[in-house]
């Protein structure tokens, strides 16, 4: 897409979210009042679980640019809406799924009739054994991402043999059991799944050897571009709270120190902003681009968790109340630097692509 499409692009998702998704909305959703299930059907009705999918199924076959700007409108908004495993199995189906898979799930998820779930790359892999024209899996399949509601469940497996796949599990067809975890980020689900020699048909195994490190750059990606636009958004409302917060007789924003540690959270959200533009050029020229992928998660997920931290402490009283807005964000960075690989994790994937 051209600088005019995304910016339409982007206008036309900040004003759904605006609209469907404000904050006071998603605060209203922590205390119980289900937010997911209407902003799904949004989000089918757009087309937005079409983004990375081909045409040829129904999807709009955009790049990396498109999604990044999506998944940081919803981070501004701090959207609970399942949409990333959806969008990540869309584009494994894509890209390493035979013609079979594809017909099978991938227009249906692309339509948005089929919510996927995704276990997390690092989880313990379930045991997977495979007999002639079908597979077994044993164990638990833990850190499910977004499970709560899905139809769908793409989870880690290995074989005997050292062989690492995908394998899709229909939850209401093959009767199987969801237990939730829970989540201090509310915004998301987490769910687990106990398997006891699950027979399924050998079909339902999607790999290749690039299969995992596909959904580690999307995955990273999502995050990195999450980051920018949830750590924006409450510096935004910082500076604004200094802006009316009187103490002493004077505006809190005219403390030189207040200034400072804003002026430095501003420094470190501009250049994760810059570094995740040029990790999705990357990506948008290589779809294995690495590690400028992994700089840009770290860089936004730190900036962010940092930020989100700092501006429960400039609210005063007020940023530690149920009632705010900051704890939301808060939780959500703190997740952020935990999915699809820890900065730690994500620093050694540096450093080993410098030193090779």
């Amino acid at each position: 897409m051209d600088e005019n499409e995304l910016a339409m692009l982007g206008d036309s998702v900040r004003e759904v979210l605006q609209s469907e998704c404000p904050h006071d909305m998603v605060l209203r959703h922590v205390d119980g009042e289900d937010l997911r299930e209407p902003l799904w059907r949004t989000v089918k009705d757009l087309g937005w679980t079409a983004l990375s999918a081909g045409e040829e199924y129904g999807g709009l076959g955009l790049g990396p640019d498109a999604l990044a700007l999506l998944y940081r409108e919803l981070g501004t908004a701090l959207a609970p809406v399942p949409l990333l495993p959806t969008l990540i199995a869309s584009e494994l189906l894509y890209r390493f799924g035979n013609a079979e898979q594809r017909s099978e799930w991938l227009g249906g998820i692309a339509a948005g009739e089929r919510r996927v779930a995704l276990m997390q790359m690092g989880a313990t892999p379930l045991r997977l054994v495979r007999s002639g024209s079908s597979v077994k899996l044993y164990g638990t399949a833990e850190h499910v991402l977004e499970l709560k509601g899905a139809d769908l469940a793409l989870v880690l497996a290995r074989s005997d043999e050292g062989e690492t796949a995908r394998v899709m599990i229909h939850l209401q067809e093959d009767g199987v059991v969801a237990f939730e975890q829970p989540l201090v980020d509310v915004t998301r689900s987490f769910g687990k799944l106990r398997l006891d020699a699950l027979q399924l048909p050998a079909g339902r195994v999607l790999g290749g050897p690039q299969l995992e490190h596909a959904i580690a750059c999307h995955g990273t990606l999502a995050i990195a571009a999450d980051s920018t636009g949830g750590a924006d958004t409450i510096l935004a409302l910082t500076v604004e709270y200094l802006k009316t917060r009187e103490q002493f007789g004077r505006l809190i924003g005219s403390f030189q120190a207040l200034k400072h540690r804003c002026a430095d959270h501003k420094m470190a959200l501009v250049a994760a902003e810059a570094i995740l533009d040029d990790a999705v050029s990357s990506t948008a020229a290589d779809q294995e681009a690495w590690p400028d992928l992994s700089a840009a998660k770290v860089a936004a997920s730190e900036a962010y968790a940092a930020l989100a931290q700092d501006a429960v402490q400039l609210h005063g009283g007020i940023g530690f109340t149920w009632e705010h807005v900051c704890h939301l964000f808060l939780k959500r960075a703190k997740l952020n630097q935990s999915l699809f690989g820890s900065t730690g994790w994500h620093l050694d994937q540096i450093g080993r692509q410098l030193a090779a």
